[in-house]
């Protein structure tokens, strides 16, 4: 990723909107970001962090970054990646304001994607999606993705000199390897937990097995044999039983039939005499019913005649109250249309008027309002003027002080100042004494050196002859066990060949004696189902017998019940041509006249009742045959299977012909053991030969060590005389060019007249500070004047335009006064002394009295007059109604007297004696019908009973007792099959049971397994052990790439290592290879060293991401260095750009602005006035 441009506003110090072109920037490859302390620098790389991941992602960790001046925020970042398409631009933009809790929150956020012209070609603008996508496009996250940015030196080089946990611990944090050491070790935990309670849980659901077992399940079936064969038994029985009960219970429910109806008759006899004084009384009713409605005419004509003259009487006597009434409300309307006419002109010309005198004051107190807001901007403006006038002779007193200061500071700076040419000498005398005591270091460094390797020689010479010695030994004892193992090899025991055939030989074996037993397991179990076929058999022909004399003694039923049939029907014919029979008329079937035995009629019912009986044997016929079919069926198929099994049977006999278990299983015994033998011999002579071959091995093993530790101390030697002669002839150069600096130095302080070059330089260091404030507050003095100044300038054109506005105001105020005079004078000519407001509204109440009288008296008239008319109307309707009521009277009474002749009344009175309700009426009619109905059947039903029973009779308590036998047989019966059910349902809840135990113990052995594996893993992982080895993986790959940063920077000179404890070491290739401890590092080589850790570092991290971070800011670490070292780290930093990295050095140092090509300068905000400020600057 590369930065293009970056806009900010309102972000901390940041308020107007500041432009950063970034793509100007990079392309120099280093550029510098330049400000002093508070300025706003770290607030560039906070407003790109949120831009790509949003405030809560921001560096500092705070929400507190809205500027308090201003209520939002807006970051627009625009920036390119490379990607499998070639590179593409985006631009992203956010806007974070205030809430009204407090609070902060997004206003919009907008991730566009924009061709090589600078066109959208797509836009996502919602926050989630926004940095899901920032996250694909870079591939980090902002803890990442700020890591790989911003890089403080200060950070990497402590880490440079740590070690041990401290190391591991910051590596781990910077790298995120928390996952790898307690995470992971919390995952194994938990999940090893989880696992063990599942495992415990497995294991108690074993414990409500109990019980549970094959030989359980076998008790439990046969159990189930004897109860069904019981079952079979009783069920025999019942059927007889069921077939007499059914018998006897239609002989006890017809005679119990026949005492109720009977009882009925009875009862319902003692109900005829009331029923025929109903039946009277019913007649007279509906008669008296005939008569009702002449009876009714009749009074409604006499009420309708005597109602209509009461209504005519009130109507005439209303006709004269309003006549009377209507007169005198005539006369008072004619009075006060004349007053109306004479007093409302009057009244309308004073009420126009008086508006008029109300417009003039309401006008007047508008120019009285306007008068007072005029008086308090004179008294505003004066106040300003005078306030003005204060702060115009404070500035000028400022300017006069911050003048006189200026002064001052500027006669102290030219005293402090020193001159180039001097400072340049000064520098030059102190390069000289650095190198001088640089080279007595190395000189001493390289004597020490000498010293070592002459040592080293030595020791390694000693420790060769050692070597050597030990060597010899090592061979001798070599060729002793070699002779050894070649004994043991030409006398082997019988090999794997041999045991193989036994074992090929014993699998036969046990295969027959297998087979055999099969045999004849499967044999019983063959016989045992022949057992239950003979078993089934039987009963099936038990059952095919009974139900064969059952379907014997159905058809003869059968046979009975349609000869009945027949008889019946006969008769019933017989009865029907009977109907038309009459004494002295042939007979339609013999031609006889006369016919002394007439055939009786035959109940329709009782045919029908025959015949649902002759259908029921019928159908328990055919279901008598479909059940014997089926036994057949059984037998036939018991049969089949009876000889399949007899088949199986021979064959598993002749199988078994010949086989002898005993002598099978001796021998199998036999083999075995002689197996056991062989083997345990070949194993003692393997163990003999792998003993003699493992020590064979670590005795070649130790030769070849030894002489490797020969060829490496040779080789050591040979190395350091080599190194021994470089160094005596680098001493040889350090002793030459130790002089020429010895001379140089004391050249320089001679010529400078200086005894201590360190203290003079010191003291210039200290004027240069001291200067440097004198400096920075001369530019405020001089800001201040310059912002006096300004000031001075606005106060006084404020001050002059005040002043003419007060002026404006005065003169308005007069003018408006003479106006508020002359409405004044106008209202008191047309009111006098009243308040205009009451006067018009005293004459409007004047006005809208006379209006009203004058309305509400001519209402009156018209309502009354309106009443007059309606009343006339009615009395003459009313009497035309009497006249024609008059009339009709005498012909409805006419009628009247006719009805009651013909319903058989003597008087009106008699009539309405025998009228009843319509409900009571009815009530008695259903009564009497239904006593007729109930005689009928019952006489019918008692008739049709006696014809069924044929005088048979049965005593209650001898078909109480049969029933009861017949229930306790049921009993019995539901009794067995529950039973069954639950021998049944015991046998399927055992057998789901036993596959369960296969499951649970199944599932036991896997998660055993599980649960040991993740104790071997915890084990492992436990105490940071995992997370070392990953730490250190990464230091080694990281070392490795910043060594060759660091060779490329230093001009390969220096390269980075690990020792055996993972310990870094610099490793100086110009003092032939010398390696040091990183603390004894100078203060550039530190940085340098540091700068090279930091880049592998951030390419460690950026290799999370799909993009490259194609640049980086450097922070901290250059206000401590001298000069030769800032122009060593800064030729360093330019040779990054050869490998496209852009580098921004941040930093508020002086002495760095010159050293780089292009810089960006961030003024601080100044309150009040501005904001912070940015702008490009190149050298």
């Amino acid at each position: 990723m590369k930065p293009k441009l970056l806009k900010i506003s309102g972000l901390n110090s940041f308020v107007d909107e500041q432009i950063i072109d970034f793509s100007t920037l990079v392309d120099s490859g280093l550029f510098g970001i330049f400000g002093p302390t508070g300025s706003g620098k770290s607030t560039i790389l906070d407003a790109i962090t949120i831009a790509l991941y949003g405030y809560n992602a921001i560096a500092r960790d705070t929400k507190e970054f809205i500027n308090t001046d201003l209520e939002k925020v807006y970051i627009g970042y625009e920036f390119d990646c490379s990607g499998s398409n070639g590179r593409q631009t985006y631009r992203i933009e956010r806007s974070i304001k205030k809430n009204k809790n407090g609070g902060i929150k997004t206003a919009f956020a907008r991730l566009s994607f924009l061709d090589d012209g600078g066109n959208v070609l797509k836009i996502i603008d919602k926050v989630s999606q926004i940095d899901e996508e920032v996250k694909k496009i870079i591939g980090l996250n902002h803890q990442d993705f700020t890591r790989s940015v911003v890089l403080p030196q200060g950070k990497f080089s402590e880490f440079l000199k740590l070690s041990g946990s401290d190391r591991r611990n910051m590596l781990e944090r910077i790298l995120g390897l928390e996952q790898y050491g307690g995470n992971l070790t919390d995952k194994i935990k938990k999940f090893k937990k989880k696992k063990e309670e599942e495992l415990q849980l497995l294991k108690g659901e074993l414990n409500r097995f109990d019980g549970v077992s094959e030989e359980n399940l076998k008790v439990l079936k046969e159990e189930l044999c004897e109860i069904r064969k019981k079952e079979k038994e009783l069920k025999i029985d019942i059927n007889l039983i069921e077939k007499r009960y059914q018998e006897l219970s239609d002989i006890w429910r017809l005679q119990s039939e026949l005492s109720g109806y009977l009882k009925s008759m009875e009862d319902l006899e003692k109900e005829t005499k009331e029923i025929e004084n109903m039946r009277n009384r019913c007649e007279r009713a509906r008669n008296s019913k005939n008569v009702k409605p002449y009876l009714d005419r009749y009074n409604d004509t006499l009420e309708d005649i005597n109602k209509n003259k009461a209504i005519l009487k009130d109507i005439l006597i209303k006709l004269d109250d309003i006549n009377e009434k209507l007169k005198g409300k005539e006369s008072e309307y004619k009075e006060i249309c004349r007053r109306k006419d004479r007093e409302l002109p009057i009244l309308i010309e004073k009420e126009a008027n008086v508006k008029y005198a109300i417009e003039l004051k309401e006008e007047a107190q508008s120019l009285i309002d306007e008068r007072r807001e005029l008086t308090e901007k004179y008294i505003k403006y004066s106040e300003i003027i005078e306030k003005s006038e204060k702060e115009l002779n404070n500035l000028k007193m400022g300017i006069k002080k911050d003048s006189y200061e200026i002064e001052e500071l500027e006669n102290k700076s030219s005293k402090l100042k020193i001159s180039p040419e001097y400072r340049e000498k000064l520098t030059n005398a102190w390069e000289f004494k650095k190198e001088y005591d640089e080279l007595k270091r190395e000189k001493k460094v390289s004597l020490k050196s000498i010293e070592d390797l002459k040592n080293n020689i030595l020791a390694s010479d000693n420790q060769l002859s050692k070597i050597k010695e030990e060597l010899e030994i090592r061979n001798t004892e070599y060729v002793e066990i070699k002779d050894k193992l070649q004994r043991l090899e030409l006398n082997p025991p019988k090999n794997n060949d041999y045991i193989m055939n036994k074992e090929i030989e014993l699998h036969r074996l046990r295969s027959t004696l297998e087979d055999a037993k099969e045999n004849i397991e499967k044999k019983s179990e063959i016989e045992e189902e022949l057992r239950l076929i003979y078993e089934n058999k039987k009963d099936t022909q038990i059952k095919m017998d009974y139900l064969k004399n059952r379907l014997t003694h159905n058809i003869d039923k059968l046979e009975d019940v349609k000869k009945e049939i027949d008889e019946l029907e006969k008769s019933h014919r017989a009865a029907i041509l009977s109907q038309d029979l009459k004494e002295g008329k042939p007979c339609p079937v013999c031609g006889s006249s006369h016919h002394p035995n007439v055939a009786e009629p035959i109940d329709y019912e009782a045919i029908e009742k025959i015949r649902k009986i002759k259908q029921g044997f019928e159908e328990n016929k055919k279901e008598l045959e479909k059940a014997i079919y089926k036994l057949e069926i059984e037998i036939k198929r018991d049969e089949k299977e009876e000889n399949k099994y007899k088949r199986e049977l021979d064959k598993y006999i002749n199988k078994l012909k010949n086989i002898n278990i005993a002598k099978l299983e001796k021998e199998i015994i036999d083999l075995i053991k002689e197996i056991d033998d062989r083997k345990i011999s070949l194993k003692n002579w393997e163990n003999k030969r792998d003993k003699l071959i493992k020590a064979l091995e670590f005795k070649d093993k130790e030769k070849i060590n030894f002489e490797k530790q020969s060829i490496r101390f040779v080789e050591c030697i040979k190395k350091d005389r080599t190194r021994l002669e470089q160094e005596n002839t680098r001493k040889e150069e350090l002793d030459k060019k130790l002089k020429e600096a010895s001379k140089a130095y004391i050249e320089a302080k001679t010529d400078l007249n200086i005894e201590n070059i360190k203290v003079e330089i010191e003291n210039i260091k200290r004027n240069d500070k001291e200067l440097e404030v004198i400096e920075a507050k001369l530019t405020q003095l001089k800001n201040n004047v310059k912002k006096f100044d300004s000031q001075r300038e606005k106060v006084e054109k404020k001050l002059n335009q005040i002043m003419l506005e007060r002026s404006k105001v005065e003169e308005a105020g007069r003018e408006k006064g003479k106006i508020i005079d002359e409405y004044n004078n106008k209202i008191k000519k047309i009111v006098k002394n009243r308040e205009p407001k009451v006067y018009l509204k005293e004459l409007k109440e004047k006005k809208s009295i006379i209006i009203n009288e004058e309305e509400t008296l001519r209402k009156i008239i018209e309502e009354e007059k309106k009443i007059l008319d309606d009343l006339k109307q009615k009395r003459a309707g009313l009497e035309n109604t009497n006249k024609s009521l008059g009339e009709s009277i005498i012909n409805i009474e006419q009628d009247l007297k006719e009805a009651l002749k013909e319903n058989r009344f003597n008087s009106i009175d008699e009539v309405k004696v025998y009228l009843l309700p319509n409900e009571e009426l009815k009530a008695m009619e259903d009564k009497i019908a239904k006593y007729d109905n109930e005689s009928n059947k019952l006489k019918d039903n008692i008739n049709r009973v006696k014809k069924k029973l044929k005088g048979s009779s049965l005593e209650e308590k001898e078909f109480l007792k049969f029933k009861e036998d017949m229930e306790n047989k049921k009993e019995a019966y539901k009794f067995l099959i529950e039973e069954i059910g639950k021998k049944k349902e015991k046998i399927n809840e055992m057998e789901k049971n036993f596959h369960k135990i296969k499951k649970i113990n199944k599932k036991v052995e896997n998660l055993s397994h599980i649960t040991d594996m993740l104790s071997e893993m915890f084990k492992l992982v436990s105490g940071n052990k995992f997370v070392e080895y990953v730490a250190t993986s990464h230091l080694r790959y990281i070392v490795k790439e910043a060594s060759k940063r660091l060779m490329d920077i230093t001009n390969n000179r220096y390269n980075l290592e690990l020792d055996s404890n993972s310990n870094f070491i610099i490793c100086d290739n110009f003092s032939g290879g010398v390696k040091r401890d990183c603390n004894t590092l100078s203060g550039g080589e530190t940085f340098l060293t540091s700068l090279a850790l930091a880049l592998s570092l951030s390419s460690q991290i950026q290799l999370k991401g799909n993009s490259t971070i194609e640049f980086f800011f450097l922070d901290e670490g250059f206000g401590t260095l001298d000069n030769h070292l800032l122009d060593i780290v800064m030729t360093s930093l330019e040779k990054l750009n050869q490998e496209n990295l852009a580098v921004g050095i941040i930093s508020h140092v002086e002495e760095l602005k010159n050293r780089v090509p292009i810089k960006l300068v961030v003024t601080p905000p100044e309150s009040g006035l501005y904001g912070t400020k940015v702008a490009i600057e190149k050298n």
